[in-house]
């Protein structure tokens, strides 16, 4: 795309700023239209929106003023002339008194706290399956040893439970 110069009718680049026979300035080229959004397409075109109503804005009136009808100035009033009077007497001080005592301020208490949910109690199944699988972990262990002695179980119980003179 070109631009035409409007002194000399030459034809330019499009991004050229001055006329490259007279040097005089070009006019800027038209923006490329830009795509808007959706939001953008909805708020230009409210009446697009099949939901949308457009509302007339109010319209303000100027408030309503009372008016009320202007009296006749009032002359300030004269002044009053009479003989000279002695200044009037300057009262006494107030005699000074000490100030009140401080009182202690007030102290807050706290509401009582609501009653707490006690703690619930822990199962003990946990604990007592521990203890199963360890005595079952050393009865293997008690088994295993007696098989490389090469004693037999029933041996063992046999000798254990056979009364001895």
């Amino acid at each position: 795309m070109s631009i035409i110069c409007p002194a000399c009718k030459t034809e330019n680049a499009s991004d050229a700023p001055l006329c490259t026979h007279c040097a005089a300035a070009l006019p800027l080229p038209p923006p490329a239209p830009q795509r808007m959004s959706l939001l953008e397409q909805a708020m230009a075109k409210p009446s697009a929106m099949p939901f949308a109503k457009p509302v007339a804005p109010p319209v303000a009136s100027p408030p309503a003023v009372p008016t009320v009808p202007k009296a006749a100035p009032v002359p300030p009033p004269a002044p009053v002339v009479t003989a000279k009077q002695p200044p009037a007497p300057i009262p006494a001080p107030a005699p000074v008194t000490a100030p009140a005592p401080v009182t202690a301020k007030p102290t807050y208490t706290m509401p009582p706290l609501p009653p707490q949910p006690q703690a619930r109690r822990r199962s003990r199944a946990p604990w007592i399956l521990a203890a199963v699988l360890f005595l079952a972990l050393l009865g293997a262990l008690a088994y295993e040893q007696l098989q490389i002695r090469g004693i037999s179980l029933p041996s063992l119980l046999s000798s254990l439970f056979t009364a001895r003179p």
